[in-house]
């Protein structure tokens, strides 16, 4: 048990580099704009928020995938509607626009997803509820192979932890009749 997280690092560590699209990142745009008296249209200032962006690596062990990973981060960052309503490479997704009262600018953050397969930048429009499009047969089995390899991994890391599990229970109670303890956890 204790270790046990280490290892588990370690061997996504392992995954992420043998994968294709490691160094997934999600990169963050902002827009601002200010509504000036005597204009016609308003002041605005495009700039990245985070240009780099934040690495999205992800662990079978735990049950995640990139694009779940990739959503959830997004998801927690207040985004609500994607760039397009078709699915195509290179959306991005959107925060709601927020005004601050003393200046008077409005920000809107934009989510940009950077180093991520056509399989799985579909899988997170679909996680963000997108409608599903017509898909070539390659890319098709793309996300088919994506679902089924994270989905494999993840179940493998359950039977793994239920197979030491049940092996540990099983040692208690040989220690415990060996010592002849009852019903006490040694």
């Amino acid at each position: 048990m204790f270790g046990q997280a280490s290892e588990a690092v370690r061997v996504c560590r392992e995954e992420m580099s043998e994968d294709r699209g490691a160094g997934r990142r999600v990169r963050v745009s902002s827009t601002s704009w200010l509504w000036e008296e005597g204009r016609e249209d308003p002041v605005i200032k495009y700039d990245w928020s985070d240009e780099e962006g934040r690495e999205v690596g992800a662990c079978a062990s735990y049950g995640e995938t990139p694009w779940g990973v990739a959503w959830e981060l997004m998801e927690n960052s207040g985004v609500v509607f994607a760039s397009s309503s078709s699915w195509h490479r290179g959306l991005w997704y959107s925060s709601e626009a927020q005004q601050d009262m003393r200046s008077g600018w409005v920000e809107e953050e934009s989510f940009h997803l950077a180093g991520f397969t056509v399989a799985e930048e579909y899988l997170v429009w679909l996680a963000f509820g997108g409608k599903r499009a017509r898909l070539g047969l390659k890319l098709w089995l793309q996300v088919q192979a994506n679902r089924a390899k994270w989905g494999l991994l993840s179940w493998a890391w359950d039977v793994r932890d239920e197979v030491e599990h049940r092996i540990r229970k099983v040692r208690r109670g040989l220690r415990s009749r060996r010592l002849g303890v009852r019903g006490g956890l040694v």
